[in-house]
């Protein structure tokens, strides 16, 4: 990422699947430069409820850690991103 590189398709769907399936999406969503490859419009083959399900335990197992290890620290911002553009901005920037 320091690099300026794309992120694998992996990720992406992954973090795309995440958002979706939250509350925040109930009533739509837009998803702006998604998909960006053919290989992130096609469906996996163990595209299903119970891997799905698996995928995402295991996301929640490995990445909790690292927020919780992040907030110890002082080092994590949290923020609304469900607001205007121009908020948003505000809070990061005014984080310390």
């Amino acid at each position: 990422m320091e690099l300026g590189a794309l992120v694998t398709n992996e990720i992406v769907v992954g973090i795309v699947k995440d958002a979706i399936m939250s509350s925040d999406c109930r009533c739509g969503f837009f998803l702006d430069d998604f998909p960006r490859a053919v290989v992130q419009a096609k469906k996996r083959k163990d595209d299903n409820e119970a891997t799905l399900g698996s995928r995402l335990e295991d996301f929640y197992k490995q990445t909790q850690p690292v927020i919780d290890f992040y907030r110890e620290q002082g080092k994590l911002v949290e923020l609304n991103a469900h607001t205007e553009m121009h908020k948003v901005a505000d809070q990061i920037l005014s984080s310390d």
